[in-house]
C-alpha cells in the first residue's frame, strides 16, 4: 500500500522486521561472495600447480588439475572415477605387488601420516614413467578426501 503508516508503533515494527531481514540478506550475500573468492583462489592454485595434482575420495579420483591430465594423457572424463592403482605399473621395479603398496600408502595416508613414494606409473598409452607420489588427508571428512601429488622423475632416475 502506499497510503502513510499512520500508527507510528505499527510503523517503527514494520521498519524493524525489514531491517533484521535486510541484514540477514546482506551477510548472505557478503558469506556468498568470500566463498565465490575462496574458490577462485582455490581454483587458480590448483590449476597452475606446477605438480599433477589429483583429489581422491577414498581411493577414487573425483579432481585433477591441467598438469595431471598432462602427465598421465588422458582426458578428466577417463581420469576421474579410476583408481590410483589403475596409473600404476602391476609390479613394481623392486618387484613387489604395486596394488599390495598401494594399498598401504593410501592406509597410511587415510591414517593421517603424509606417504611419500616413488613408483613406476604408466599412461593411457602404457608409456612407462617413474613418478614420485605424496599422498596426504584432507580434513576429517568421510570418506577420507586424500591429496596426490604426482611428479615425473623419470629424468632424475636415469641420471642416477
Amino acid at each position: 500500500s502506499r497510503r502513510p503508516l499512520l500508527d507510528a508503533q505499527l510503523a517503527k515494527s514494520l521498519l524493524d522486521v525489514y531491517a533484521v531481514r535486510i541484514a540477514a540478506e546482506l551477510e548472505r550475500k557478503i558469506a556468498e561472495h568470500s566463498l565465490y573468492e575462496s574458490d577462485q583462489l582455490y581454483r587458480a592454485l590448483f590449476e597452475s600447480a606446477g605438480d599433477a595434482i589429483l583429489v581422491m575420495r577414498g581411493d577414487r579420483f573425483v579432481d585433477c588439475n591441467p598438469n595431471a591430465l598432462q602427465l598421465f594423457g588422458c582426458t578428466r572424463e577417463h581420469l576421474l572415477g579410476q583408481t590410483l592403482l589403475a596409473f600404476l605399473a602391476p609390479l613394481q621395479p623392486d618387484l613387489r605387488d604395486s596394488r599390495e603398496l598401494g594399498t598401504e600408502n593410501i592406509g597410511r595416508a587415510v591414517r593421517g601420516e603424509t606417504s611419500l613414494f616413488h613408483w613406476r606409473a604408466h599412461r593411457l598409452d602404457g608409456s612407462v614413467f617413474d613418478a614420485q607420489i605424496t599422498l596426504r588427508r584432507v580434513g576429517n571428512l568421510e570418506p577420507p578426501l586424500l591429496l596426490a601429488h604426482v611428479r615425473d622423475v623419470t629424468h632424475s632416475c636415469e641420471a642416477e
